[in-house]
């Protein structure tokens, strides 16, 4: 015990022999004022220091209750077992606000990361979204541009359809100004038919080159349009080869006398062909 333990009614220091008893009222008394007090363990009586009723007593050693034997420990003792406890609850309570602080940090990182992503994510979408405004816009830009195109083809192949029914209506007129050659070769004899032919010669012609059949029709023909023989004037488109044709059965079916002479051929006036028996002069 302490210097401080002593009995409170007769002021005896403790030794290690004594006994000493605690009352109910916080006194300390020792074992022969107990007895001069007639108090009893596990019976109430009356304190011999405050004189107090219903007092109760216990003996102070190692056994007392935990609540009341830190009262006679020394307070350095308290003190080291207080910071010892308080370590310990400061250490547990710091163990589970670091646990729970790591669930806080970690939730919060997983949030971070979240909130990273999507904006990332966010950001794609707008350009994305930009892309597909100017893709939109050059669509939109490509489209006006066709169907300006299709209008102009549009307007062509009208004009063209305007320019075939124009063509239509005046290709009968075109077919009555060439009819005429047509119903005009039922007056010639026909090469094809029983038709009896004279004999053909060409001896008396004044030719400049020799005699070819096929170039003397054709001239023949040629000097007719040119000289607008039997009334009628040709024109260039009138010149195909039924003409030709017709001019080959008009110089066969005529005999000599149809056959042209170099002059008729080459298309001149009738006042310069020269007669057969023309010398001509060349000083």
């Amino acid at each position: 015990m302490n210097e401080w333990f002593h009995c409170n009614k007769c002021f005896l220091v403790a030794n290690n022999d004594s006994q000493f008893w605690f009352t109910s009222c916080g006194h300390i008394i020792c074992a022969e004022c107990k007895k001069n007090g007639n108090l009893l363990l596990g019976q109430k009586g009356i304190c011999v220091v405050c004189s107090k009723q219903e007092t109760s007593i216990m003996m102070v050693n190692k056994n007392m209750k935990p609540d009341l034997i830190h009262l006679f420990r020394p307070p350095k003792d308290l003190l080291l077992e207080f910071t010892s406890k308080m370590k310990m609850t400061i250490d547990f309570q710091n163990a589970h606000r670091q646990r729970f602080f790591k669930h806080i940090r970690e939730k919060y990182n997983k949030a971070a990361k979240i909130a990273k992503a999507a904006h990332v994510e966010i950001t794609k979408r707008v350009e994305r979204e930009k892309n597909l405004l100017a893709e939109r816009n050059q669509v939109r830009m490509e489209l006006d541009s066709t169907k300006d195109y299709v209008r102009q083809l549009e307007k062509v192949l009208a004009d063209r359809d305007q320019e075939i029914h124009r063509l239509k209506r005046k290709s009968p007129s075109f077919v009555k100004r060439t009819s005429p050659h047509l119903k005009g070769r039922a007056g010639y004899p026909s090469l094809n038919g029983n038709t009896p032919l004279s004999r053909v010669s060409f001896f008396g012609c004044t030719t400049s080159t020799p005699n070819d059949f096929a170039n003397i029709a054709a001239g023949c023909l040629d000097n007719r349009r040119r000289n607008n023989v039997g009334g009628n004037a040709g024109t260039a488109g009138e010149f195909d080869f039924l003409s030709q044709q017709r001019a080959m059965e008009e110089v066969v079916a005529g005999g000599p006398s149809f056959i042209p002479n170099t002059p008729a051929l080459l298309g001149l006036p009738a006042d310069t062909r020269r007669s057969p028996t023309y010398t001509p002069k060349f000083f």
